[in-house]
């Protein structure tokens, strides 16, 4: 079954913002996950030293 077969999806594919639609939507949720955990106690275990070097506050 050839799905490009179909004229819609065949332009969609071959738009030149194709990629975009998938890329901006992930780059989105990475960054709110960074500005989420951003300041946060570390768990308990958590060596000192490896704290230090992600957080330097």
């Amino acid at each position: 079954m050839n799905l490009l077969r179909s004229g819609g999806l065949r332009a969609f594919v071959r738009w030149r913002g194709f990629p975009a639609v998938f890329q901006v939507p992930i780059l989105a949720v990475f960054l709110a996950l960074a500005l989420l955990g951003w300041e946060k106690l570390t768990p308990e275990g958590v060596p000192p030293k490896l704290y230090a070097k992600t957080n330097p506050w």
